[in-house]
């Protein structure tokens, strides 16, 4: 470990608190390597975020034998090593759901919240302005003729989704997990303007956040699928991860969200076709592309999941 050299922490590290002294770090870079470490390579691995020399980690206050285990634990790797530039991408793109999935897989005991460390607050983006939903009396459930008749097209019509019937589904979806958002990027539905809103389930209200977009926009953040496009509203389910995270503490805590992600999408989709309208799903995010076109600027916040919805095209007469 030279001393001039200058080393920072991996861009590929994830790692899960113990309840013992230190962590539990899988390396993206060597997939099979997970080690145990101590708080002192926790501290490390803080203080390297920004590039520094060994001198500068000694001048700090860490010793070198620390610095060196932190080396040979590939908690910090040099800033000029094959690969690092393009392993930083997954940091500076905000792609950490492989290093979820990954650490997913060890059996990692969660530590135990403390009054210290309380969860953090649900994130809300700004609104440009609220919009109030009008109020509908829903006396009857899901019917099973509506799930039988499951409209899942991959095509819509072209004229305007009743707003009334947009109301409905979301009152039916009720409220996520207080760490999911639901998204709406109306495309064609009475009484709304074109733009981006994120639904409010206490008050039944849109509140909007982007004014209009470009439907190239819509496009890439469903990897180029064109069934995006027509009438009616496209719902991306929007995941605050350090909220998920201390709800859902230890290594298993990344299943159960995709777990509530996916029951949430089934619960919106049998909306859906209670209304009579139709409706495709993806979990093909693009999600640098969503958070794009969502206008997320806060880091940790990503779409897992869409949902294009609306009127089901006319079927062509027969002659």
């Amino acid at each position: 470990m030279s001393r001039a050299r200058s080393f920072t922490t991996n861009p590929l590290l994830f790692g899960s608190e113990t309840d013992g002294n230190g962590a539990i770090v899988c390396d993206g870079l060597h997939p099979a390597r997970v080690a145990v470490v101590s708080s002192t390579a926790v501290e490390i691995a803080q203080y390297f975020l920004e590039p520094h020399t060994v001198d500068e980690g000694i001048g700090a206050g860490f010793e070198r034998d620390d610095l060196d285990r932190a080396c040979e634990s590939a908690v910090l790797v040099p800033i000029d090593a094959p690969g690092y530039a393009a392993s930083r991408m997954w940091e500076d793109r905000g792609w950490s759901r492989a290093a979820f999935l990954q650490m997913s897989q060890v059996d990692v005991e969660a530590a135990e919240l403390s009054e210290e460390r309380p969860s953090p607050p649900p994130w809300r983006p700004t609104a440009v302005r609220h919009v109030a939903l009008p109020s509908v009396d829903i006396t009857e459930p899901i019917s099973l003729d509506a799930l039988v008749r499951r409209r899942s097209v991959r095509s819509f019509g072209h004229t305007p989704m009743g707003l009334q019937a947009l109301s409905e589904i979301l009152l039916r979806v009720g409220c996520p997990p207080s760490w999911l958002r639901v998204f709406l990027v109306v495309q064609d539905v009475d009484g709304l303007d074109h733009g981006v809103y994120r639904y409010e389930p206490v008050d039944h209200r849109l509140d909007l956040i982007r004014a209009g977009f470009d439907h190239s926009e819509a496009l890439a953040a469903v990897n180029f699928q064109p069934w995006v496009a027509g009438s009616g509203a496209c719902a991306f389910l929007v995941a605050q991860w350090d909220l998920c995270s201390s709800l859902h503490p230890g290594s298993r805590g990344y299943i159960d969200l995709l777990i509530q992600v996916g029951a949430f999408a089934q619960k919106m989709l049998e909306s859906v076709y209670q209304v009579g309208a139709g409706a495709w799903g993806t979990p093909a995010v693009a999600e640098s592309a969503a958070r794009k076109l969502l206008s997320v600027e806060r880091r940790g916040i990503d779409a897992l999941y869409a949902i294009k919805f609306g009127p089901v095209p006319a079927a062509p007469r027969s002659h």
